[in-house]
Order: C-alpha cells, then sequence, then structure tokens
C-alpha cells in the first residue's frame, strides 16, 4: 500500500514539475525583481507602481501603488516547497501572493461611504461585503442602488462575479444579492444549484449528469409533515416536530420527488441499503 502511495505522488510530482521552475537547491530559486513584479501585478490587477520592497532571507514583500485608483498593496515573492497532498517535497520554486482584493476592496468601500452596520464587514470568498436591513422587502428595495454604483466605481469590473451578502438587524442571513445579474436570491434559492446536484448524484449513483432532471419549486415545511421522516434520522438533533425544513421538488423520469436540505443517517432495514450522511429524499421510497 506504501509502495502504491509513494508511485502515485512521484506520478503527481511529475506532472506538477512538468513546465515548472524549479530547483532543488533553494538557493537557485530566482525571486521576481522590481520590474517583474509590476508586470505581473500589472497584468493581473491592472498597471502598477513600484513604491517599495521589504527583502527577507527567502521571499521579497513589494508594495506597490495601483495607477488608476492610487491605492496601495503589496504582492510577495517567495521560495515555496512543491507539496501534494499535504506531502511536500525537497523541491523548490518561487510562488506570488498578493493582497490586491481586499485593499481594492478597502477602496471601493471608502467611495461608496455606507451607512450600514454591517458594511464593513469583509465575507471574503465570492462576496465583496454584507449589508443588513430590517427586511427582505427593504434590502430589496435598496440593494440594487447599492450594487449600481459599485459597478461605476469598479470600472475594470473586477469583482463582477461577486455577490452582496444580505443579513437582517438581528443577525440573521437572509440571501445574497448577485452583482453580474443584478438579481437578489434568498437563502433557500441560493440552494438550488448545489440541492440538484445533490439529487442528480442520488439518481445517477455519484455522477453529476443533470440528463433528465428538473428542478421545480422549494417549499418549506414542517418536520411532521414530510412524507415517512422519523425525528432520529436527521443529523440534527435541536430541531422539533413543528419546526421547519426546506424541501427541493424535482421532475424525474416522469415522476416528481423532493429532496430536504437535511441529512439523515437510516439503518439497512428502512430502504434496504445502509444511509449515512446523505439528503433526504423521496426517490428512496419506490427505487430502494
Amino acid at each position: 500500500m506504501k509502495k502504491k502511495i509513494l508511485v502515485l505522488f512521484m506520478l503527481s510530482l511529475i506532472t506538477v514539475l512538468w513546465g515548472c521552475s524549479c530547483s532543488s537547491d533553494k538557493e537557485k530559486v530566482k525571486l521576481k525583481s522590481e520590474e517583474g513584479i509590476v508586470k505581473y501585478a500589472s497584468n493581473i490587477y491592472g498597471k502598477a507602481n513600484y513604491v517599495s520592497k521589504e527583502t527577507r532571507e527567502n521571499s521579497i514583500k513589494y508594495t506597490l501603488e495601483d495607477k488608476e485608483y492610487k491605492f496601495k498593496y503589496t504582492c510577495t515573492s517567495y521560495k515555496a516547497n512543491v507539496c501534494i497532498d499535504a506531502t511536500c517535497s525537497n523541491i523548490y520554486y518561487e510562488e506570488t501572493d498578493c493582497d490586491f482584493d481586499e485593499n481594492y476592496r478597502g477602496y471601493i468601500m471608502d467611495r461608496l461611504n455606507l451607512d450600514n452596520e454591517y458594511s464593513n464587514i469583509y465575507i471574503g470568498g465570492s462576496r465583496i461585503f454584507a449589508l443588513s436591513y430590517s427586511s427582505e422587502e427593504e434590502a430589496l428595495q435598496n440593494v440594487n442602488k447599492v450594487a449600481k454604483e459599485l459597478k461605476k466605481i469598479d470600472g475594470r469590473n473586477y469583482f463582477k462575479d461577486y455577490g452582496i451578502s444580505i443579513y437582517d438587524n438581528n443577525g440573521q442571513y437572509l440571501g445574497v444579492y448577485d452583482i453580474k445579474s443584478d438579481k437578489y436570491l434568498n437563502k433557500y434559492e441560493e440552494q438550488v444549484s448545489s440541492m440538484t446536484a445533490s439529487f442528480a448524484a442520488e439518481v445517477n449513483r455519484n455522477s453529476s449528469d443533470l440528463t433528465g432532471i428538473k428542478y421545480l419549486y422549494y417549499k418549506r415545511v414542517k418536520y411532521k409533515d414530510v412524507e415517512k421522516l422519523q425525528m432520529e434520522w436527521l443529523y440534527k438533533k435541536d430541531v422539533t416536530e413543528d419546526d421547519y425544513t426546506t424541501a427541493y421538488y424535482f421532475k424525474y423520469n416522469g415522476e416528481e420527488y423532493f429532496m430536504l436540505d437535511d441529512k439523515v443517517f437510516i439503518d439497512y432495514s428502512v430502504f434496504n441499503r445502509y444511509i449515512s450522511d446523505e439528503y433526504y429524499t423521496s426517490y428512496w421510497f419506490e427505487n430502494n
């Protein structure tokens, strides 16, 4: 087994090293120059000017200025190990990390000058920031104005594929406003794609093929009204029969099925299969 793992690691390592400017001698790895870092940043983020640098043993930290908007950010060129699945080799290469995103976001936030208690919360990932409103109705009346102004400021469309997270005044997550499509998705609509993929994985035995699957709608239902569900099957233990869950409905092979946004553990005796850490679905009723 160990030999097989070693062979797989070596094959993966060869794949990574193909076309990589790497060396087993750490001292031979060249870091980016002032000219090189400006070219690198300009190609990715927009034209930049060199400001200063801080040199260390295995890295150089550059401070750059965005040529158009005049805010500063840093890019660090450093010597890194080649690592695969948490296993690192004695092979080194040059890597570059920049904090452009958070600094550009800071520039945009300063320009927007939002008077919203959640506006300074950086969500990370594909969310540029969060906003809070008293209700979804208020959010729908106001967030599109914020998004429109954001697009004007973000002239290079850097954040076009991001969203704005929406919360209520009690800190409860409501949904996301998609900047690119100018559409608001509540927290249930936001899960449609992932739930459709989960249903596809169930009917196609772990394949993500969506052929023949049509998403219909979602509905909020009480646990006690979910067909054949037993509360002890749920992984959630802090809910009661009168609490609500979300059921997503799909059409497949001419039949309508639902899938809950809740995972369960069910022993073999119920549906003639061992079910663990899977979303509860009516597809099991006739297809076990």
